[in-house]
């Protein structure tokens, strides 16, 4: 009872805060810290991840939150009050005084952390000084996203070998400083920009890494947050949006997917983890999804602060690859400087989630740092620390790959990808691009039978084998509904495989019957399945690994009689689809089985 009340004392005092601006660093020592922290986290509490132990923790809290943590008992020792970053960093710098002047009239900070406006001074310099292969690109006007509450655009660097075109290359995305307080993160960023364009046509392996992709580098993703530290408040997190009930909106919470989840963020504009009003509701959210939808991003690295550690997958969703992704952040994170550090995100909403979970992407949120403001001289050390992870990640092949077209007019076509060994359950989706109709899937090694879905084309499969450390290419074609006049049958033969296997006829408006000879055997298989190509797979292997596969269709199972067959109706709805079949025959222990040569219907050509 005693527990269910502080709890509904938190949820009220937490929204009760308005616009206070007064936040503070604390520490809590106590038993079962980590379950208290996670507690608390589940309320709204600022909790910072990288500090909790079994015995403590550290958490951004605001008068409010104070003396709610006060009134439950504990006693929070206070190891920072929030000021202008501008302060802290000319107390940094011997021999300077602090900047003078109101807000962003101040006097440039001394030498070391760029405010808002020196970012996008180094932006504008790199890509003035490779303008071959960098270009400074106003995402707000490009995409007609909305400005930030107090009226910025979002920017970003563009980096590739031919950088005005739009080409037909893996893009990927670094960004940094979704929370405003985290400005270590942003010199990662310009550190990669500046590696990829000063050493391009010097170095081997950066220059085939720039000829080879599509780089876009966002160093600051929350500006008005981040001009407010500087101006204002270094703990503060949010951006600037004003509620009735408190400012800010957690822009790593407010993405849409996981959003109404157990465990997204606070619905409490006061707290520190508010996930806003809606999903997607921010400028910043709203920008980042126009862009990708139009840059379909293959890979994504989303740097904050602090922890030193790859975080990877959902929080309280499943996801079917679940092995795979871990053992790919742990490479990352090896990669990056932080041995096998790695874990789960603290909640659902997050942008790189959105980015796994819309686009099929490879994306990962990377904790850097043991604070959110280290010295300059350590955030640079770590900066080209950090290099190597984005090397990694950048030359990291992409498992599957290829283009979807229209099997008619060779056109591409925005198809989804459905894989089914993958028990997806969040809605999860991978489409090719509209634009070109390429498309990337990070899997496992192994093989896999898909499915390609697009509005107005016949539902097709395919089968592909993934290997690793290499990229499997794989062009598909996607028929659209409509009708065709032929039809033709192609035998198989291959070694091993007893030759008992016929088909007639193949016209359309007609059945096609496929008969095995079933003579020595007590019973047959006959399966069936509806696909563009399987062509070089191994198709009595698949169709032993597959019995009860939604693509197939079992024939009848027959008694000891000299032969069995299937009928398939050659209808002009099934334009464009390849009838495979092949037959299993075994006795009655089921050994032997011999899988029987192939037939092929072509419903069209």
């Amino acid at each position: 009872m005693k527990k269910t009340l502080l709890f509904c004392l938190g949820s009220l005092a937490l929204a009760t805060v308005a616009t206070s601006q007064e936040l503070t660093r604390v520490s809590i020592r106590t038993q079962g810290a980590a379950a208290l922290a996670a507690e608390l986290e589940t309320e709204g509490f600022d909790i910072l991840e990288g500090t909790v132990t079994g015995r403590s923790f550290e958490a951004i809290v605001s008068p409010e939150s104070m003396g709610l943590l006060i009134a439950r008992g504990y006693a929070p020792q206070i190891l920072e009050v929030g000021r202008p970053f501008y302060e802290i960093q000319a107390e940094r710098s011997v021999g300077q005084t602090a900047p003078q002047g109101p807000g962003e009239n101040r006097m440039p900070p001394p030498a070391g952390y760029s405010d808002l406006a020196g970012i996008y001074a180094q932006m504008q310099a790199i890509a003035a000084a490779a303008p071959s292969i960098c270009e400074f690109v106003d995402l707000t006007a490009r995409y007609g996203t909305p400005k930030t509450v107090q009226n910025r655009s979002f920017f970003a660097l563009k980096i590739s070998d031919n950088v005005a075109t739009d080409e037909d290359e893996p893009a990927t995305l670094i960004v940094a400083d979704h929370h405003a307080r985290e400005i270590g993160t942003p010199v990662v960023a310009l550190h990669a920009a500046s590696e990829l364009t000063t050493k391009y046509g010097v170095d081997p392996a950066i220059t085939a890494i720039v000829n080879g992709n599509e780089i876009w580098i966002a160093p600051v993703w929350n500006p008005d947050g981040y001009n407010y530290v500087f101006t204002t408040n270094n703990l503060w997190r949010k951006n600037r949006r004003v509620f009735a009930g408190g400012t800010g909106v957690d822009l790593n919470r407010n993405y849409p997917f996981g959003w109404t989840a157990p465990c997204s963020g606070s619905s409490n504009a006061s707290s520190d983890t508010y996930k806003g009003p809606s999903a997607g509701s921010e400028a910043a959210t709203m920008t980042m999804m126009t862009w990708s939808e139009a840059e379909r991003f293959a890979k994504v690295i989303d740097y904050h602060s602090f922890g030193r550690e790859t975080l990877w997958e959902y929080a309280c969703n499943p996801h079917p690859l679940s092995t795979y992704l871990r053992t790919e952040a742990i490479g990352l994170s090896q990669a990056s400087g932080y041995g096998n550090a790695q874990r789960g995100p603290s909640a659902e909403g997050e942008h790189y989630e959105w980015q796994l979970a819309t686009y099929g992407a490879q994306a990962f949120l990377i904790e850097i740092s043991t604070a959110f403001q280290p010295s300059f001289a350590s955030a640079q050390n770590e900066a080209a620390q950090l290099f190597g992870g984005i090397q990694y990640m950048l030359e990291r092949d992409i498992p599957m790959t290829g283009i979807v077209t229209d099997a008619i007019t060779g056109l591409p076509v925005s198809a989804s990808l459905n894989f089914q060994a993958l028990n997806y359950q969040n809605g999860e989706t991978n489409t090719s691009d509209p634009q070109t109709g390429r498309y990337s899937a990070f899997l496992p090694a192994g093989t896999y039978i898909g499915s390609l879905k697009a509005p107005g084309y016949r539902d097709t499969c395919f089968v592909v084998r993934v290997e690793d450390n290499q990229t499997t290419v794989k062009d598909m074609t996607i028929m659209p509904l409509s009708g065709c006049p032929t039809a033709s049958v192609t035998h198989r033969i291959g070694p091993g495989n007893p030759d008992t296997y016929t088909v007639t006829p193949a016209v359309i408006g007609q059945s096609s019957t496929f008969t095995v000879n079933t003579q020595g055997f007590q019973f047959a298989t006959i399966f069936a399945v509806l696909c563009p190509d399987l062509r070089g797979a191994d198709f009595g292997t698949l169709l032993i690994q597959v019995d009860s596969a939604p693509f197939f269709t079992l024939g009848p199972l027959a008694g000891p009689v000299a032969q069995t067959s299937v009928v398939v109706t050659n209808d002009a709805s099934l334009c464009g689809l390849t009838v495979y079949t092949q037959a299993k025959l075994h006795n009655v222990a089921k050994r032997p089985i011999v899988v029987t040569n192939a037939q092929d219907l072509l419903i069209g050509n």
